[in-house]
């Protein structure tokens, strides 16, 4: 059913996306009063990064 890439794909997806989200709200709040610019930053950081590795990722099936 479950194989190791999609394993490492799904973990790697997730600890991206919930890493961009948390940083980018941790600096707006701690940092800049609040703002919530940052974590919009993390937001396409979070898109950017896992839509570039995308490729190398499937690669590994």
């Amino acid at each position: 059913m479950f194989n190791k890439a999609a394993l490492i794909r799904g973990w790697f997806t997730i600890a991206t996306i919930f890493t961009c989200f948390t940083l980018g709200s941790y600096i707006g709040h701690y940092y800049f009063a609040g703002s919530r610019i940052p974590w919009l930053i993390g937001v396409i950081a979070a898109i950017v990064i896992n839509w570039g590795s995308y490729g190398v990722l499937k690669k590994l099936t």
